[in-house]
């Protein structure tokens, strides 16, 4: 669903329909830092989400501003990942699937 988003964000036609409804638009960023925020204490959720911006990183090679902010936002995970999670086992984990990527 991700990628139909990413593949379409240049194509969309931005035609006004309705002038009084006024709707500021998601960013990469925006998208990925709540996430990678509110997430950073539960391995399954870091662990999903770092995964997932690694596969889209190797996807979408051609797209300059996705590679971008994946390639941040997988440091961030990371980063958060570590200094949140307090299980041992978790953050090997978390380290193992980093490398992978």
């Amino acid at each position: 669903m991700f990628h139909e988003w990413v593949s379409l964000r240049d194509k969309r036609e931005l035609k006004i329909k309705y002038t009084k409804l006024f709707v500021i638009e998601l960013t990469l960023d925006e998208f990925f830092r709540p996430i990678s925020r509110d997430g950073a204490s539960y391995i399954e959720i870091i662990l999903t989400l770092l995964e997932s911006l690694q596969s889209m990183a190797k996807i979408n090679k051609e797209d300059s501003e996705l590679i971008r902010v994946t390639n941040k936002f997988i440091e961030i995970v990371f980063t958060r990942g570590l200094q949140c999670l307090k299980f041992n086992g978790d953050k090997d984990l978390l380290r193992n699937c980093y490398a992978l990527g």
